[in-house]
């Protein structure tokens, strides 16, 4: 665990500590504006403050992204390394599937309240779908006409039968 932690800070010690810094700008942002003023101007005390601290917040943003992609290549490079020949492509694919399965659920969380229950699931159960069936035997109108029966017999067992409300999002039901 220790270790696992270790190496985490190693890849994206420069995304962390673009953070910090981001955390600090953000922190002289909010005391600035308490700042007095005795002579009302179009710049004033509080101006160069807010000023340096916004581009420092942005600055810090872009460096928290760089430092994110770096560690993203970093590690990608230490686990190819780490794994070299050893690993089939079936063992790749599945590892590349399992990631994009919780992938999909944490964007299905994010979606599911501004498009609502119905449409969110929908499209969540069609890449699930997608992503388990094989590349061969795919049949995608198929898929969609499951994913939205599904998902509408679900909105529906639970409005009608336990009485919960899901999100009804972007559909007027």
């Amino acid at each position: 665990m220790k270790d696992s932690i270790l190496r985490l800070l190693h890849w994206y010690r420069d995304a962390l500590a673009a953070a910090v810094l981001l955390l600090i700008f953000a922190f002289f942002l909010s005391s600035s504006r308490h700042i007095q003023v005795m002579i009302a101007s179009s710049v004033d005390a509080k101006f160069f403050p807010i000023v340096i601290c916004t581009f420092g917040i942005i600055l810090c943003a872009v460096n928290v992204a760089a430092g994110v992609v770096r560690g993203n290549k970093l590690r990608r490079k230490e686990i190819e390394e780490a794994i070299g020949p050893n690993v089939s492509p079936e063992e790749k694919s599945a590892a590349i599937k399992s990631v994009l399965s919780i992938v999909s659920i944490i964007v299905y969380l994010v979606l599911i309240e501004p498009l609502g229950f119905v449409i969110a699931s929908a499209l969540y159960l069609f890449v699930q779908i997608m992503l388990l069936s094989e590349r061969g035997k795919r049949n995608p109108i198929l898929y969609v006409v499951i994913a939205v029966v599904v998902s509408a017999a679900c909105y529906l067992f639970f409005r009608n039968v336990f009485y919960l409300m899901l999100p009804s999002g972007l559909l007027p039901l």
